[in-house]
């Protein structure tokens, strides 16, 4: 490096010392016989650079006088920014500087030279990395606590259809059976989520299939009632499914229940529609209609819905008559980072 180069980096190390508080060094790469880069020298260094990287003394010494076991990474990326005029900004960790730097690399005028300027982010690492693992601590936490959940709520709800098979056809059987499609609405939110391996959201075309598909069970095959069903494809947070599912679960089963009482078959359509950041939620069936809103004797199922619609921010609409029932929950999207686009 001749006298006059020297003097351009040391000067140009100088502006940097006033323009920021980053460290800065002006280098050229150091080639084999083949002109492959195997090390960096340093020509200039700002007054920072030192108490930034624990380096004393550096100008005209090379990389690897200074750092002998220094990464072979560092002077790979540096090679193609100084012989191949490629700039780089990159975050990288070196074991032997024990140090996490944010990098921006650039070649100079002259071949062969490059300019970096870099800050510390080790802190910040660190704080970022410890983050990290205490997400991903809480997520297998909470993985495992949804699984246990999903095998409390599977066993309520078997010990429940014990004793259901021990009562006659009573009110009490019919009331226990209800608690038990309650439990089972719940238990399918806590399997939709340990099978798609999340913690806080589910499929709603998964979630609700699910409840949907327990309540098909429980209809004997010469009932002659059909369900068919349509949701949206999008994701559901567990602040919502948990309220949706339980009033899927209600209308259903109120339309098994009541609506076709004189009837010897029928239909039951459910469906799940989003438009915008509004959903609603439809469940509708070609029975007789009722005269007022679907409950049970005691009422608990009506008042159970009204509950869960105020949980959703919703809105119910209930349209009754003797082609049917038709009832509508209008409710907010749920904010998620990212709605399955499928």
């Amino acid at each position: 490096m001749d006298a006059i180069t020297a003097l351009s980096a040391h000067g140009t190390a100088e502006i940097f010392d006033k323009l920021t508080d980053d460290g800065f060094c002006i280098c050229e790469i150091v080639q084999d016989d083949a002109g492959n880069p195997i090390d960096y020298r340093f020509l200039a260094v700002n007054s920072r650079f030192s108490g930034m990287t624990g380096l004393k003394d550096p100008v005209g010494r090379t990389a690897r006088e200074l750092i002998p076991n220094l990464e072979h990474k560092w002077i790979e990326a540096y090679g193609r920014v100084a012989l191949k005029a490629e700039r780089l900004r990159f975050r990288e960790g070196s074991d032997a500087l024990g140090l996490h730097l944010d990098v921006f690399a650039a070649p100079t005028s002259s071949f062969g030279q490059f300019a970096l300027l870099f800050r510390d982010v080790t802190e910040m690492h660190r704080i970022e990395t410890e983050r990290e693992r205490a997400l991903e601590f809480s997520r297998k936490l909470l993985e495992e606590i949804n699984h246990r959940v999903m095998n409390s709520l599977n066993t309520m709800s078997a010990l429940t259809s014990m004793e259901i098979r021990d009562l006659a056809d009573t009110p009490e059987r019919s009331a226990l059976s209800r608690v038990r499609d309650r439990i089972k609405a719940l238990a399918e939110l806590y399997s939709s989520l340990n099978r798609t391996a999340s913690v806080d959201r589910v499929e709603a075309r998964s979630y609700l299939g699910g409840v949907l598909q327990f309540l098909r069970s429980s209809i004997g095959p010469n009932d002659g009632v059909e369900i068919s069903s349509e949701f949206a494809a999008m994701q559901l947070d567990t602040r919502s499914a948990v309220p949706l599912g339980l009033i899927l679960n209600e209308l259903v089963t109120n339309a098994l229940k009541y609506a076709f009482a004189n009837q010897k078959s029928g239909s039951i359509r459910v469906t799940l529609t989003r438009d915008g950041d509004a959903c609603l939620l439809k469940v509708s069936d070609d029975g007789s209609g009722i005269s007022s809103a679907p409950n049970n004797g005691s009422g608990v199922g009506r008042k159970l819905i009204d509950a869960f619609v105020l949980q959703l921010q919703g809105r119910l609409e209930i349209a009754s008559g003797a082609r049917g029932t038709c009832v509508r929950v209008y409710f907010p999207a749920p904010s998620l980072d990212a709605q399955n686009p499928a």
